[in-house]
């Protein structure tokens, strides 16, 4: 006869005892009631608190009792989900999940995210000045001035437009300095208009071109000459802005341009006419 000492686990407590094979196997020191059969292979579940409680997802515990484990393959979920969706706890158990339908791949990444719909932020202080988002009531509050009926208040500047140009352009001060100011001349048919006074110069200004042209032909040979008489300086002893002189006996309502030589007026300047008639001759 053999004998060997092993421990053996019956609930919670450890008893040692000699086991034996053969005709003796029913024999322990100490538990002459115990039946060795049932300490070989499988210990059946009902010898366990008489099964009570136990199940595949329960153990033995030390109590005592038949019990899921804590935090361990207590997770539960829907039947059937979409693959790549979101999932988030279903209730305040922690143990149970839902299908939220959210695909993962639809959110937003954080480089270079590309919104849809209206998104929204936190609107930061007006004096905010970094890289936080700026939204909708951020700009509104920096009082710029609206698109329409702007209304603007200190020095606004502006861009000065090219010379000549004709759009909707804001013209600022230095544009209209700069522009071509038409003086329109002329005087009564029949009227000699020799020392005549075309215009004052109210603003200093740049002329750029003399081009006149005779709306009805006089009948008799005249010429025109458009002179420049500083302030205090009569216009019979002005010079001339231009070098020629029109043919007020030219065809009319066609132009003619002079050469300018002198370009500057200033304040106060005057602008007059001097007119030389050439009497016509008789014959035979």
């Amino acid at each position: 006869m053999k004998f060997w000492r092993i421990p053996l686990v019956i609930g919670a407590a450890l008893i040692l005892g000699w086991t034996a094979q053969g005709a003796d196997a029913q024999l322990i020191s100490g538990c002459p009631n115990a039946n060795l059969a049932d300490a070989f292979g499988n210990l059946p579940v009902t010898n366990l608190n008489g099964g009570i409680s136990a199940s595949a997802s329960t153990v033995w515990r030390g109590d005592g009792t038949w019990a899921i484990p804590a935090g361990s393959d207590n997770m539960t979920g829907p039947t059937s989900s979409v693959s790549g969706d979101i999932a988030t706890f279903s209730g305040t158990s922690g143990t149970a999940l839902q299908d939220t339908g959210t695909q993962f791949s639809a959110l937003a990444p954080p480089a270079s995210p590309s919104f849809t719909k209206t998104p929204v932020a936190p609107t930061a202080a007006t004096a905010t000045n970094t890289a936080q988002i700026a939204t909708t009531a951020y700009v509104q509050n920096q009082a710029y001035a609206t698109l329409a009926l702007p209304a603007l208040n200190g020095t606004a500047t502006a861009p000065t437009p090219a010379q000549g140009t004709n759009s909707t352009q804001i013209a600022t001060t230095a544009f209209v300095k700069s522009q071509r100011i038409p003086i329109s001349i002329g005087w009564i048919a029949g009227q000699n208009p020799n020392n005549a006074i075309a215009s004052v110069i109210n603003q200093a200004m740049t002329v750029n071109a003399i081009v006149g042209a005779v709306e009805v032909a006089n009948g008799s040979a005249a010429t025109v000459v458009v002179n420049h008489a500083p302030s205090g300086v009569a216009c019979s002893a002005g010079t001339a802005l231009h070098s020629g002189s029109f043919n007020a006996n030219g065809t009319a309502a066609t132009d003619q341009t002079l050469t300018v030589t002198t370009a500057s007026l200033a304040v106060g300047d005057r602008i007059c006419l001097q007119t030389t008639f050439r009497a016509a001759t008789s014959c035979c």
